[in-house]
């Protein structure tokens, strides 16, 4: 961390540092910014990186982003993202929130929300119901309903998703997440057979004109339960990323629901926005809801719901669910003899008890759950998942066939 972002640190942590009483500040840090929370207001600074997908190295840069995090979260949190404000260093060098001097650097100043009505707080209290899901929805309903359709083909809608879907697959391979390479480039080669096989689905999404610019990062600490619904965070320094089918972004969000072990909330929000749009989603090859598609689904279903580690907050139990149910049987399968390519155990996030297969070209996939409810420990303790993997090796090429999906496609 340079100095210069820590002497904003050190003074942004001060009561002292706002124009508003408060006591104290507490302060939340990514790998992408720093939030100042006061007693009424929240305070976004921006870090001076750069990565792939964003560049915020520049005060220039770091300022135009504020200002389009503040007119995108207007969409669906008005009155929540107030203005932009500058940090500037006075004669002695004293760093001052909306004063004179040299401008030094750019904050996002936000009306701070009621920590407990935010929607992954509910979930783990359990005071989630199933009016406040329906209002939500119909907010974002009404919100997709308005957007502008994005100009793209459907040859070029079905090419991106294509792309994101090898892309996460590269990334979850990287030794870092200590995942085994088959699960991911598994997982991807299904997913990039039923967009091709069920072409068909996704094209017609873009004809209807349903891919539009969504919110991009729609997750429960994102959506507050108040008399109005409001949707914060949206993703603001890509715009690629909030180019999206509201059935996917939904899907993302149920997803999420599901891995805090909240799958009805899921549920009830397609269902919700199918009624609202008059139109179920249409199936692929599978009767799981529209809950994994392609796109982020994807990336939140592998990085998340299988990765090491506890579920945020302690929720689980033996009603949680994995990310594949039902049966996945596909046209290509291991020759008698195949070799075992590799095999693991890792520690799941919830206690899970289906079992499945996912199969793709030469290689079957096969993932074992625990069985019984009492295999599973309860208050987010972890449970181990035995992974395998089997190799067609010598025998050539899979036949051709029809491929099942464990998800529906967005429609």
């Amino acid at each position: 961390m340079s100095t210069d972002l820590q002497a904003k640190i050190d003074r942004l942590s001060r009561p002292e540092a706002y124009p508003e009483d408060s006591p104290t500040v507490e302060v939340v840090t990514t790998h992408m910014s720093c939030v100042f929370l006061t007693a009424q207001h929240a305070y976004k600074l921006k870090k001076p990186v750069r990565y792939p997908f964003l560049d915020f190295s520049t005060i220039e840069a770091r300022h135009r982003d504020c200002v389009e995090e503040v007119r995108l979260n207007r969409r669906l949190a008005p009155g929540v993202y107030l203005r932009v404000v500058p940090l500037a260093a006075g004669p002695t060098g004293r760093l001052t929130l909306g004063g004179e001097g040299r401008l030094v650097d750019w904050l996002v100043q936000m009306r701070r929300l009621p920590k407990e009505l935010m929607l992954d707080q509910l979930i783990h209290r359990g005071e989630v119901t199933d009016d406040d899901v329906r209002r939500f929805t119909r907010t974002l309903s009404d919100f997709y309903r308005q957007a502008c359709a994005e100009r793209l083909g459907p040859a070029d809608y079905r090419y991106r998703l294509a792309q994101d879907i090898r892309q996460h697959a590269l990334e979850l391979s990287e030794p870092a997440y200590g995942l085994p390479t088959d699960l991911a480039t598994g997982t991807a080669a299904v997913l990039l057979a039923v967009l091709e096989k069920d072409r068909r689905l996704f094209d017609r999404r873009v004809r209807d004109r349903k891919i539009l610019e969504g919110h991009g990062d729609l997750r429960p600490e994102h959506i507050c339960i108040g008399p109005l619904p409001l949707f914060i965070d949206c993703l603001e320094f890509n715009r690629g990323f909030r180019i999206v089918d509201p059935a996917d972004e939904l899907a993302y969000l149920a997803l999420e629901c599901e891995y805090a072990a909240a799958p009805r909330i899921g549920e009830l929000v397609l269902d919700t926005y199918a009624a609202a749009t008059a139109r179920r989603p249409e199936s692929c090859t599978s009767t799981r809801p529209a809950a994994h598609c392609c796109g982020p689904s994807f990336r939140s279903g592998t990085s998340k719901t299988m990765r090491p580690g506890k579920r945020p907050g302690g929720a689980g139990g033996p009603d949680a669910t994995s990310i594949w149910q039902g049966n996945t049987a596909g046209a290509c399968r291991p020759a008698a003899g195949g070799q075992v390519a590799s095999r693991s155990t890792m520690e799941a996030p919830v206690c899970m008890r289906r079992t499945a297969s996912a199969s793709n070209g030469a290689t079957s996939m096969t993932v074992s759950l625990p069985s019984t409810a009492s295999d599973c420990t309860r208050k987010g303790g972890t449970v181990p998942v035995t992974t395998t993997f089997a190799s067609a090796g010598s025998a050539g090429p899979c036949s051709a066939g029809s491929t099942n999906s464990p998800w529906e496609a967005a429609a």
